[in-house]
């Protein structure tokens, strides 16, 4: 069986815990950008 992954776009610790425990109810993992490796890009005032 595989886990599908669904990467999650917040670097919420907290976020990231509530949502993991609710997808994997449907065996779903989830990835948030700093476990990608993804830089954290800064705020753009318009």
């Amino acid at each position: 069986m595989t886990i599908e992954r669904i990467v999650i776009a917040t670097r919420s610790e907290g976020k990231m815990r509530e949502l993991r425990d609710v997808f994997a109810a449907a065996s779903l993992a989830v990835t948030d950008p700093t476990e990608l490796g993804i830089p954290e890009t800064p705020i753009e005032d318009d």
